[in-house]
């Protein structure tokens, strides 16, 4: 049987031998909420239902929590068959690994592994953009999962930058450390690591451009000024 294809890095998508299928499925906010939790929150085991239905219906009794989990994991085998959604006993569920793949969860494999190039080819953009489930537990658990899949490729970032900067390919060193600062939470201290960066590499332009990007987010969020260390060494980088 053909492999179901989850694409969840900067869209949503799903495929089978390069085609779309489900597309019904992701109209619906439920049932894609559900393939989302069961293919990321513990990949290649099986989560009670038990704790499926506080998830998404918390605010229900749980009779009719379980009714609808049961509706909905219907919706899944209905739209992509129903030898995806595999089914431990009575209480647990799961997706059947041979039969499914997931960018996110291939991504924080191959980061595990010491694999940044190709983890970094598959981080194509933050865990589904804007999705929401109006489910309070899974959307919770969603933005914390969208933050750590994107501090994983900020530190990815980093060490593809260091890798790079060690080669004396100071180019490629400087586009991965802007990438890394773009994921991740921007200090000046690694600001003016990437400054320096794209001043050896003799692309002065770039390191200008980067740092009024980082002088206009500070004024307008924070009315404030970049460090005096910082500012002194874009002033340096002017005079080339």
């Amino acid at each position: 049987m053909p492999v179901t294809e989850l694409f969840l890095l900067g869209r949503l998508d799903l495929r089978r031998d390069g085609q779309p299928v489900g597309q019904e499925l992701l109209a619906q906010s439920r049932p894609t909420a559900l393939l989302i939790y069961l293919a990321l929150a513990r990949p290649g085991h099986f989560v009670r239902r038990d704790t499926l239905a506080t998830l998404f219906w918390g605010e229900s009794d749980q009779e009719s929590a379980r009714r609808n989990l049961r509706k909905t994991v219907h919706t899944l085998r209905q739209s992509l068959g129903d030898d995806l959604v595999e089914a431990r006993g009575d209480e647990e569920l799961g997706l059947a690994r041979a039969l499914f793949w997931c960018d996110a969860v291939e991504f924080s494999e191959e980061s595990r592994k010491g694999n940044q190039a190709r983890a970094m080819e598959l981080y194509v953009g933050e865990l589904v953009p804007a999705f929401r489930a109006d489910a309070p537990q899974f959307d919770d658990w969603l933005d914390r999962t969208r933050v750590i899949l994107a501090n994983t490729a900020a530190t990815n970032a980093w060490v593809l930058a260091r890798r790079l900067e060690e080669e004396q390919q100071l180019t490629g060193a400087a586009d991965w450390a802007r990438r890394a600062l773009e994921l991740g939470n921007v200090d000046e201290r690694r600001l003016r690591q990437v400054l320096m960066l794209f001043e050896r590499a003799g692309d002065h332009a770039s390191a200008l451009r980067l740092y009024e990007v980082f002088r206009r987010q500070l004024e307008r969020d924070y009315s404030a000024l970049p460090a005096p260390e910082t500012r002194a060494l874009v002033e340096r980088i002017r005079r080339g």
